[in-house]
């Protein structure tokens, strides 16, 4: 499966677990197949907010939810000094 490209604004990606886990409870098609594809179905029916992280990670192309997080927080950072040089 080819990552997903990171949206230009990366804090989208915070509330897209959320959304995820949302729909996934509520019975949509659309999130088991998502969960599916991974292969990484939850082990209980009530999946954890860490489940739904790890999925979005991986559709990403990262190995877990925290390697994504440093990662959009690393771009967040140069994404600032950028502006701060910019603004020189």
């Amino acid at each position: 499966m080819t990552p997903r490209t990171l949206p230009r604004n990366p804090n989208v990606i915070n509330g897209e677990a959320r959304h995820f886990l949302q729909d996934f409870r509520q019975g949509d098609t659309s999130a088991l197949a998502r969960f599916s594809l991974l292969n990484l179905l939850p082990d209980t029916p009530n999946p954890r907010l860490a489940d739904a992280q790890h999925m979005v990670a991986r559709e990403y192309g990262y190995a877990s939810w925290p390697k994504l997080k440093q990662h959009l927080d690393a771009m967040a950072r140069d994404s600032d000094i950028l502006e701060e040089l910019v603004g020189l």
